[in-house]
């Protein structure tokens, strides 16, 4: 059983980036993953606000989406992304939002 959620969870995070890869430092990156949540690791170039979407394979029209969260300098701009809507074996794709903080 854990194998298997892992192997959805990897297949849940290896879909193209939009355009928000070129304002990231680094990520976004698979944290830990549960029955129905998995965390995502996600370091922005500078402050920002940042969030992920996501809809399960095959049907864009039912997004969900992370909460959003700020990254600052104090925290060397890391964000952790909680996607808590996630269903075990179902496959999902998703794409990063973010918002430079002026």
């Amino acid at each position: 059983m854990q194998k298997t959620i892992r192997f959805w969870l990897f297949l849940l995070f290896t879909s193209t980036l939009l355009t928000a890869q070129a304002q990231l430092q680094s990520g976004p990156m698979l944290g830990y993953s549960d029955y129905m949540e998995v965390m995502v690791w996600a370091q922005t170039k500078k402050a920002a606000k940042v969030k992920i979407q996501y809809w399960e394979v095959g049907n864009p029209s039912n997004k969900r989406s992370t909460d959003e969260v700020n990254t600052e300098k104090t925290n060397a701009y890391i964000a952790h992304l909680y996607a808590d809507q996630v269903e075990p074996g179902k496959k999902y794709e998703y794409e990063v939002g973010w918002m430079e903080k002026k």
